[in-house]
């Protein structure tokens, strides 16, 4: 198929679907691959956004299959080009795309760094891209317990609760509220388990368990209204 396709930028769409297909279809080893000759295509067509982003998305390849230093190879690659973009927009978002791979890279080896290129990327995304918030500040929450900061890290999560539950209101579309929730869910997994072995507090962490539950209830049931129950409330609606 490609060819036959001359045309550079649907070279580049042909390219990048079959790329999120073998990520979705959790085949990650032959997504460097075609990312490589995506990048190849898009540096021969002149296309700085198109490589840099290319680069990006390979960096993240290559930290799901281990390969941490050709994934910061790439990511050096990225910043190379953000220059290059002429849209100054858009290169703030390749720079903040590129922060948000860095810091899910170091996240548990190098926290500290992780932290400063996630909230660069917050800082940017967070008016201009809410609906990356939640998935930010589970990171970020990742990272600041991972330096020992469980203060810090539950308050990332209670704020990325609330991005992800204020943010999923303004989709109008169901199947994206349900898909957009569904994404950040482990939000709730985290702060289960801080509350768990971090705080002692089974109570509150069953508090946190309703409060994902009754949204995933609402979601699966289009016009339903529900509201989490505390724990007093569900020993009392419980039978003997």
């Amino acid at each position: 198929l490609l060819r036959d396709v001359e045309n550079p930028r649907r070279r580049h769409t042909i390219l990048t679907h079959a790329v999120f297909a073998c990520l979705e279809d959790r085949m990650p080893r032959p997504a460097p691959h075609l990312e490589a000759t995506l990048i190849d295509s898009a540096s021969r067509s002149s296309l700085p956004w198109d490589v840099g982003e290319a680069l990006t998305v390979r960096a993240a390849i290559h930290h799901e299959l281990g390969r941490d230093d050709l994934a910061a190879l790439d990511l050096r690659g990225t910043r190379q080009w953000v220059p290059r973009v002429a849209d100054r927009a858009l290169a703030e978002l390749l720079q903040a795309h590129a922060d948000i791979t860095e810091g899910q890279i170091l996240v548990q080896s190098r926290p500290g760094p992780a932290v400063l290129s996630l909230e660069r990327s917050l800082t940017h995304l967070g008016a201009t891209r809410p609906a990356l918030v939640p998935g930010l500040r589970l990171m970020l929450a990742r990272a600041q317990a991972a330096r020992g900061f469980d203060d810090v890290a539950e308050s990332e999560l209670s704020a990325g609760i609330e991005a992800l539950e204020h943010t999923r209101m303004s989709l109008r579309d169901a199947g994206l509220q349900v898909s957009f929730f569904d994404q950040a869910l482990p939000l709730f997994d985290d702060m289960v388990r801080l509350q768990v072995t971090k705080r002692h507090d089974p109570l509150r962490a069953l508090a946190f368990v309703e409060r994902g539950h009754a949204r995933q209830l609402i979601d699966s049931m289009a016009g339903l209204v529900a509201s989490p129950l505390d724990p007093d409330a569900l020993q009392r609606e419980l039978p003997d």
